[in-house]
C-alpha cells in the first residue's frame, strides 16, 4: 500500500509541477509558457540559440496542441541556428523531441531562412536519425524531410 501511496503522490508531484520526462520545466520555461501564445515567439528570441532549443522542447511538451509560433521563432534564428540544431539531434535520444527538430529545420527551409537542403551533411545527418526512430514518428519525420529537400510535393 505504502507503494502505491508514493507512486500516486510522485505522479501527482509531476503534473502539479508540469515535469515531463526529461524536460523538467525550468523558470524560464515557466516564465515563457505563462505568456500569451502571441508574445512567446518573441520572448525566446531574447535567449541564447542552445537555451532556445531547450525552452522549445519543453514547451512542445508542457503544451498540447503545441504552439507551432515557436517552432518558427526557432526556424528563423536561420543559419546560425543549424549547427545547434543538428548537434542537439545527434545526442537527443527521444524520437519525439528528434522529430520536432527535424520539424524546425523543414519550417527553416519552407520559409525560407535558411537553405537547409543545400547542406548535404545536414540532410545526411537527418536521413540517419529518421532510419532509428521508432515507426509512429517515421512518417511525420519524413513529411519534415520533404520540406528540408524543398519537394513540394511530398511536404504536408
Amino acid at each position: 500500500m505504502w507503494r502505491w501511496g508514493c507512486a500516486v503522490f510522485l505522479l501527482a508531484t509531476a503534473l502539479v509541477t508540469g515535469t515531463t520526462c526529461n524536460h523538467e520545466r525550468s523558470a524560464d520555461a515557466s516564465r515563457l509558457l505563462a505568456l500569451p501564445p502571441s508574445e512567446r515567439p518573441a520572448e525566446l528570441k531574447k535567449y541564447p540559440l542552445l537555451e532556445q532549443v531547450e525552452l522549445f522542447l519543453t514547451a512542445m511538451y508542457a503544451e498540447h496542441p503545441r504552439d507551432l509560433g515557436l517552432e518558427e521563432a526557432l526556424a528563423s534564428n536561420g543559419a546560425p541556428m543549424v549547427p545547434v540544431i543538428v548537434e542537439r539531434l545527434k545526442s537527443e535520444a527521444k524520437d519525439e523531441s528528434q522529430l520536432y527538430l527535424i520539424q524546425v529545420l523543414g519550417t527553416m527551409q519552407q520559409f525560407g531562412y535558411c537553405d537547409v537542403k543545400s547542406q548535404g551533411e545536414v540532410v545526411r545527418t537527418v536521413e540517419d536519425v529518421i532510419s532509428t526512430m521508432k515507426p509512429r514518428f517515421v512518417s511525420r519525420a519524413q513529411v519534415a524531410l520533404a520540406q528540408i529537400r524543398g519537394d513540394r510535393s511530398n511536404s504536408k
